[in-house]
């Protein structure tokens, strides 16, 4: 009887394939390259499942790929623990290291590599916008924060990862207090993360600023904020109409000046200040709602100032009034503390760039929040409340989703290796190749921000 040749060749083509796997992986040169196990494992599944016959079969054919898998990640582990005691016994003293810990140890590698300008290659990272789901109730947004916040650039334990960030507790169902849901977070990599509120309340872990949101108001308006300049027309006025949330909002009126208003508030003056001061080295979310009316003109800034003290770029709220709208909207600026924070270290507000006469500014809901950090996914994520509460359900729930992703470079395996042994974190083994050592690294435009002189 003829066999059935195609199907006994494809049969034993895929026993032979196993076969060089096995001995690539045994015995390749440093030329030979091979398929992963995962592909390996869809080739199987095509031919050995595709009848009741073959299905008899696969179970034993897949144990042979299960256990290539399997010994590959004790190999994993067993070179985590040689790297492991590599670090302690040779590279620790070779460096002049005072850590203990292998992750340490390794972070004391790269700036030694820097100081004695040896290159270590940049990781592009990409963080991509926030997008909230078309269904969500509340009107508010979430603020992704991925750098190191001493270097300023991005930071490399962040991976190819998908996120949702999703209310999980509100007003009606859990307790909270409006503009204060709770939000948990959640990647495809890294499980779940660390839950955030909503910071419209002042608190010494909520909203940092007195009277933020404009409510009080007594014959010095507004309460507990410093005007410095006031060249409105009528002076600032509570506006207790067009508002955003509560029952308040700054209203300012231009007359022609170069400068509006100027206000500040101390941080001495923060909720909570006695206790709970700003944080060094720290991301903070600045947020506003703000809109116009009768016309567009001048710029809204609202930064942290001091002695000795400059913010970046782009750690300020720094809005042309031109881009505002009738309606209300919110406006964000990540700020990482300094080092060192001034004792005179303040929040101003102006609206400057000789905005026109008649021209109306509305400003609600000023807010200062510490970011929530996510140590392993490399990220800092803080949420901010709109006009209308964020619900938890039942049902559909308010979310947010975002991805981080980074480009493939040259040093990619190196990388991924020294993953696998700095980030005891990680517990599953299918991971760990997926995932890059935290590193400092040269910037491509050589502007990295190191005290050191750029490698080069």
């Amino acid at each position: 009887m003829a066999g059935t040749h195609a199907q006994i060749g494809e049969d034993l083509g895929k026993f032979a394939r196993i076969h060089n796997v096995l001995r690539l992986i045994r015995s390749g040169g440093a030329s030979v390259t091979i398929d992963a196990m995962d592909q390996l494992r869809t080739e199987i599944e095509t031919v050995f499942d595709a009848d009741d016959t073959h299905r008899k079969i696969m179970p034993a054919v897949m144990g042979v790929v299960d256990f290539m898998k399997a010994s590959c990640d004790q190999g994993m582990v067993l070179l985590r623990q040689a790297i492991d005691i590599w670090a302690r016994d040779y590279l620790r003293s070779d460096i002049g290291s005072t850590a203990t810990a292998t992750d340490d140890i390794f972070r004391d590698l790269a700036e030694n590599m820097l100081i004695d300008s040896q290159d270590v290659l940049e990781v592009v990272i990409t963080t991509s916008s926030v997008t909230a789901d078309s269904d969500n109730t509340g009107d508010g947004t979430v603020v992704v924060y991925d750098e190191e916040v001493i270097e300023k650039r991005d930071n490399d334990r962040i991976q190819d990862e998908n996120f949702v960030v999703q209310c999980v507790a509100d007003v009606r169902q859990n307790g909270r207090t409006s503009g204060n849901e709770l939000f948990a977070i959640q990647g495809d990599v890294h499980g779940n993360g660390p839950n955030a509120a909503a910071a419209y309340n002042e608190g010494s872990s909520e909203n940092r600023l007195d009277n933020g949101d404009f409510e009080d108001a007594t014959a010095t308006f507004p309460n507990s904020w410093t005007i410095t300049t006031d060249n409105t027309t009528g002076g600032l006025s509570q506006e207790t109409t067009i508002v955003n949330r509560g029952a308040g909002a700054l209203k300012a009126v231009a007359d022609g000046s170069a400068t509006a208003f100027d206000i500040e508030q101390p941080e001495t003056s923060f909720i909570g200040y006695s206790t709970t001061k700003l944080k060094p080295l720290t991301p903070y979310l600045i947020s506003c709602a703000a809109r116009y009316a009768t016309g567009q003109s001048g710029t809204l800034t609202i930064q942290f100032a001091g002695t000795g003290y400059t913010p970046g770029s782009t750690e300020k709220i720094s809005q042309a009034v031109s881009g505002l709208t009738t309606s209300y909207q919110i406006l964000t600026a990540v700020v990482v503390m300094p080092k060192s924070i001034p004792s005179d270290f303040n929040l101003e507000i102006t609206w400057d760039g000789t905005p026109t006469a008649t021209h109306i500014l509305y400003l609600d809901d000023v807010v200062v929040q510490e970011m929530t950090e996510w140590e392993d996914a490399g990220i800092y994520y803080a949420v901010v409340p709109g006009a209308t509460d964020f619900i938890a359900g039942p049902g559909q729930a308010d979310y947010f989703t975002f991805n981080t992703s980074r480009e493939a470079e040259g040093t990619a395996l190196f990388q991924e290796m020294m993953t696998l042994v700095t980030n005891p974190n990680i517990t599953n083994p299918d991971v760990w190749l997926d995932i890059n050592v935290q590193l400092p690294h040269k910037s491509s435009d050589g502007s990295a921000n190191y005290a050191e002189a750029d490698a080069g």
